[in-house]
């Protein structure tokens, strides 16, 4: 086999593992309680995600994406 075929083997098993990664992450987040899929505008471009509340807060998770942050965060304005 040549060094070529190997690299070639090794990088579509990365790419594959990290597409397994991002689908498992995204589903997972859909089952959680509360969450739904929401796309959010940013320009003129749309942003697929999974949202969901968490006490006083409003996180948006990217749908394509592996960070365990959310990318962005509402916070609930308080009545007081």
């Amino acid at each position: 086999m040549r060094v070529v075929d190997g690299v070639a083997i090794v990088a579509l098993i990365a790419i594959i593992v990290v597409l397994a990664l991002i689908i498992a992450r995204s589903g997972h987040m859909l089952r959680s309680a509360g969450a739904i899929p929401l796309a959010v505008r940013r320009g003129n471009r749309w942003l697929y995600g999974v949202a969901r509340y968490d006490g006083e807060e409003f996180r948006w998770y990217r749908a394509i994406d592996l960070g365990p942050r959310p990318t962005r965060v509402l916070h609930r304005a308080s009545s007081r």
